[in-house]
């Protein structure tokens, strides 16, 4: 019998331990077998992920660690017993699981996956791929978002929208580590919603096709598989103050110097540029100059789920 494993999980720092998991276990027509949530001791330091989800130190304290979790539940069984379906599933929650198993030397079983994210970006209405605006568009609700078991409940529900009512339907894929795949199309917008540069009439997507006809247009896939790197942003989105996504970049490894610098100046060693509304005309030219690959700044906070 094929089983679903519906699965959203909160990381603690930069190193993307889990310190919270949430999942959903069905048959193929959807009916639930059985569901948990637990806060998970990630045996680290928390970071700027508190301010996404709200758990601190003193929740997790007397917690299990994940080794001690999956051991308790036998919880490998179970992931390579199902197809694991999450939202952003193989650059985000795969990755968790991963890492989380790779500090106590646990190797990842073989796991076959579907990403709602990926099925998403065949919807035409949304305004972005991430969780909460396709729950918006679809009409399915969305709990409290980033606890592990409503967002788990929420690509559930999104996974079997999207596969009853728009005939959207995913096969099952292979997760390999550190793989990219090109065939997620960008996301398309109507023209003008990324927003302008600054002082001008000119639309961040006639940036994005000015670099993807000189070859710079960077992708999700590529800063994924680059990992925390030098990269820039300039500009605004999805409604997240600068300030935050300075923090929320720098937290992730993101930035270069020191101080892991995500504003200021461009240079050769600048891997990407991340674009958004009123992003600077200098910034853009720099870009050029210094042949510094550019993505929109609102499919990066998508992929990274920046709120």
């Amino acid at each position: 019998m094929t089983r679903y494993l519906f699965w959203d999980d909160e990381t603690a720092n930069r190193w993307q331990y889990i310190c919270s998991l949430g999942y959903i276990c069905t048959d193929e027509q959807g009916n639930e077998l059985f569901r948990d949530y637990e806060l998970i001791d990630p045996e680290d330091d928390f970071g700027f992920e508190t301010n996404i989800h709200g758990i601190t130190a003193d929740d997790i304290a007397g917690k299990k660690n994940f080794r001690q979790y999956c051991e308790d539940n036998d919880f490998l069984d179970l992931l390579g017993g199902c197809i694991f379906v999450a939202h952003n599933a193989r650059s985000a929650d795969l990755a968790h699981i991963r890492k989380s198993l790779d500090r106590y030397g646990i190797a990842l079983p073989p796991i076959r996956y579907i990403d709602t994210m990926e099925m998403a970006a065949l919807l035409e209405g949304p305004v972005s791929c991430g969780l909460d605006d396709v729950c918006e568009y679809l009409g399915v609700p969305l709990g409290k978002h980033h606890n592990a078991l409503d967002d788990a409940l929420a690509c559930r529900d999104i996974f079997w929208r999207m596969h009853n009512e728009f005939g959207i339907v995913a096969k099952p894929e292979d997760y390999r580590p550190g793989e990219t795949s090109a065939r997620v199309p960008r996301r398309t917008r109507p023209k003008g919603t990324l927003g302008l540069v600054n002082g001008s009439n000119e639309t961040i997507e006639d940036v994005l096709e000015e670099f993807d006809s000189m070859g710079l247009l960077a992708s999700i896939d590529d800063i994924v598989a680059m990992g925390p790197c030098a990269m820039k942003f300039s500009g605004v989105a999805n409604g997240v103050p600068s300030k935050d996504i300075e923090a929320a970049l720098q937290s992730r490894g993101y930035g270069s110097g020191k101080k892991r610098s995500v504003t200021g100046n461009l240079n050769k060693k600048t891997a990407f540029l991340a674009i958004g509304d009123n992003v600077g005309q200098s910034k853009i030219k720099d870009a050029k100059e210094n042949g510094v690959h550019v993505i929109a700044l609102a499919d990066l906070l998508d992929a990274l789920d920046i709120r």
